[in-house]
C-alpha cells in the first residue's frame, strides 16, 4: 500500500502530507488510541512504526505477565534492540534504524523467540550483529564480549594502501602477518604501506 491520505497502516491512518526533509516524505498520521504523530513515508511502508507507540507498550504489558523475564539484562537487550531500530524517539535510532537496521519480524513481535533462539545473555556478554551492515536475525547475531566485538569491528577497519582498499585482515593475510600486528601498527601511527610490509619494522620511521 502506498501512503496517502486516508490509508491505514497498522493502528495508524494518514491524515495529512507535510512534505519532504532531505530524503524523507513526512505524514501526519492519527493512531486508534487517538494520539497523532508524524511518520516517515517509508517506515509506514516497511511495517517500522504501526502505531504512536501504545502497540509496543500493550505487547510489553502483556508479555511481563506471561515470562517474568522483563527485569533480566536479556530482556533488556531485546528491548533496547527493537528500539534503536523502530523508535524514532530514540537517541541511537539514527545509528540504526535511521540507516536501515531493523530486528526481523520474528524477534520484533515476541521476546520469547528471542529468548528460545538466543537464549539468556551470558555475563559479561552483549549481542552482536556478524555482519555490521545487516540486522538483528537468529543467523546474523550471537552473545559477544566486549573483545570479541573489538575484534569484529576492527576486522572491517577498510585500510587504503597502493592505490588498493581492502578489510585490513584481507591486508594482514596477503602480507603474511598477524592482524594483531597489523592493527598494532595502524593504531600507532605507522603509514598504510608500511604497516602490511612482511617481517619486522625495527628501525623504520613511522612517518614514512
Amino acid at each position: 500500500m502506498q501512503a496517502a491520505v486516508g490509508a491505514v497502516f497498522g493502528r495508524l491512518t494518514v491524515l495529512e502530507y507535510l512534505g519532504k526533509v532531505g530524503a524523507n516524505h513526512l505524514w501526519r498520521c492519527e493512531c486508534l488510541c487517538g494520539a497523532s504523530r508524524v511518520v516517515r513515508q517509508g517506515n509506514l511502508h516497511s511495517g517500522h512504526t504501526q502505531s504512536c507507540g501504545c502497540l509496543a507498550k500493550e505487547i510489553n504489558r502483556a508479555r511481563r505477565l506471561t515470562h517474568g523475564k522483563t527485569k533480566s539484562r536479556t530482556y533488556r537487550t531485546w528491548q533496547h534492540m527493537r528500539e534503536r531500530c523502530h523508535d524514532e524517539s530514540c537517541k541511537s535510532y539514527k545509528d540504526y534504524g535511521g540507516r536501515g537496521i531493523a530486528v526481523c519480524a520474528r524477534w520484533r513481535e515476541s521476546f520469547e523467540a528471542f529468548l528460545a533462539d538466543m537464549g539468556e545473555a551470558p555475563d559479561g556478554c552483549s549481542i552482536e550483529r556478524i555482519d555490521n551492515s545487516s540486522g538483528y536475525e537468529p543467523a546474523n547475531c550471537r552473545w559477544a564480549t566486549r573483545l570479541e566485538q573489538a575484534r569484529n569491528k576492527r576486522n572491517t577497519r577498510l585500510v587504503t594502501a597502493h592505490g588498493r582498499t581492502q578489510c585490513a585482515s584481507a591486508w594482514a593475510a596477503e602480507a603474511g602477518i598477524d592482524p594483531d600486528t597489523l592493527y598494532w601498527r595502524l593504531d600507532h601511527g605507522f603509514p598504510p604501506e608500511v604497516a602490511i610490509r612482511s617481517g619486522s619494522l625495527r628501525g623504520v620511521g613511522r612517518h614514512e
